[in-house]
């Protein structure tokens, strides 16, 4: 799947690498993507990337937070001053408490290295050394940059 961490609740880093069946492979698609000066983070089936991104801009139609068209098997991630907040295709949304996060397949890893104090960035290198399902090239955005 992909790993993506934010750090000190102002940056959101991911890992540049996709997986299908047995291959991964480096991309050049951004799992981070920008708008109204938030950021997103996207983990799950690539081709369903498109389908948040209209969810969230409102071009879809769909009632905002009405996750029951979502893709299966996705997760999303979203920064912004407020926080992090985290919404899956399972109607489930949850606000972070912490100044951290991370989703996708390699979270797990991501997360202890958070904890103990690691960036974003150094938390999804961690992810991927360990994640069968991360790897690639690391992006890292802030909170205001422009992608």
């Amino acid at each position: 799947m992909t790993t993506i961490a934010v750090s000190n609740g102002n940056q959101m880093s991911c890992d540049g690498s996709v997986t299908g069946g047995f291959n991964r492979k480096e991309t050049r698609k951004n799992k981070i993507f920008s708008h109204k000066g938030e950021l997103w983070g996207f983990a799950g089936l690539i081709h369903d990337k498109e389908t948040w991104v209209k969810w969230i801009d409102g071009s879809d139609k769909v009632e905002p937070l009405d996750l029951s068209n979502m893709p299966k098997e996705s997760i999303i991630m979203r920064l912004n001053k407020e926080g992090i907040t985290v919404f899956d295709s399972e109607d489930y949304k949850q606000e972070i408490e912490n100044n951290f996060a991370a989703i996708g397949s390699g979270w797990r890893f991501a997360i202890g290295a958070l904890e103990y104090g690691a960036s974003s960035a150094e938390a999804v290198s961690i992810a991927a050394a360990y994640d069968e399902g991360s790897g690639g090239s690391i992006t890292t955005v802030k909170l205001g940059d422009k992608i």
